[in-house]
């Protein structure tokens, strides 16, 4: 992590609103990007993988070239455990 640290900060992130997150670039010119943030209450299975609860599905709603809020990626992101 010590090498990643001298890296230049690019991107931050702010909450627009309640589950909305904004992420902004100084690399990209103009750049957009809007994420909706949900957590999972209670586990379930979907095409074979498993949400479980406190996993957060993220989908993005806004970005350049999508201004409709259609969500045209999706991130599935698990809590690290220590075992």
């Amino acid at each position: 992590m010590d090498i990643a640290r001298k890296n230049p900060l690019v991107s931050t992130w702010k909450l627009l609103r309640a589950g909305r997150i904004g992420v902004t670039r100084t690399d990209v010119a103009n750049h957009i990007e809007e994420w909706d943030v949900y957590t999972v209450l209670t586990s379930f299975d979907m095409f074979g993988v498993n949400f479980e609860t406190g996993d957060l599905l993220a989908y993005i709603r806004k970005e350049n070239g999508n201004e409709l809020g259609a969500a045209t990626q999706f991130r599935h992101l698990k809590r690290l455990t220590e075992e």
